[in-house]
């Protein structure tokens, strides 16, 4: 069977319709991916920074934990040698407990942001066989950050205040006997 046949001014216009057509269609979808390369680079890089940054901030409060930990020993050695009060070692402890939460709350921000990087990347994570050696890495940093919430310091805690109780009735008493 033969198709009737056009004038040939019906066909040229038609087929040029059509491939205008065909191309605007083409453009737009080249527009659309251009835009969706550019989304994920802006996602990527942001993942980067993000990452970097929490990384060098990690490190800024693991320095600071070092710095509160020695300030901590200096004042319970300056408290053991009656140097001080016991609110200088509370102190101390506080800063120290600050810090350490600052910088666990850093490492949950760069196992997030390093999700997210991984995310933006397209994935890259293994459902079975997954290799935890960062894991493992944190786990044993873990370890061995200082950290004051074992029994032998609630112990020393509560020697402290008994020894600070007793220093303060022995300067009251002091105090009342140099009055008469």
């Amino acid at each position: 069977m033969r198709l009737p046949e056009f004038p040939k001014e019906i066909q040229k216009g038609s087929v040029s319709v059509t491939i205008r057509v065909q191309n605007a269609r083409q453009e737009r979808a080249l527009a659309g991916y251009e835009q969706t390369v550019l989304s994920a680079f802006v996602d990527v890089e942001r993942g980067l920074t993000a990452y970097a940054r929490e990384q060098i901030r990690g490190q800024s409060l693991t320095e600071s934990v070092q710095a509160n930990q020695k300030a901590l020993n200096l004042a319970e050695d300056l408290y053991a040698h009656g140097l001080t009060d016991f609110l200088r070692v509370l102190v101390s402890e506080r800063g120290l407990y600050q810090s350490q939460d600052a910088l666990v709350q850093s490492d949950q921000a760069v196992a997030l942001n390093l999700v997210a990087l991984y995310k933006a990347l397209g994935g890259g994570w293994e459902a079975a066989g997954t290799n935890l050696n960062r894991s493992v890495t944190s786990k044993q940093q873990f370890k061995s950050r200082p950290c004051h919430l074992s029994q032998n310091d609630s112990v020393r805690v509560k020697r402290r205040s008994r020894q600070a109780a007793k220093d303060a009735k022995k300067t009251e008493f002091l105090s009342a006997t140099a009055t008469h």
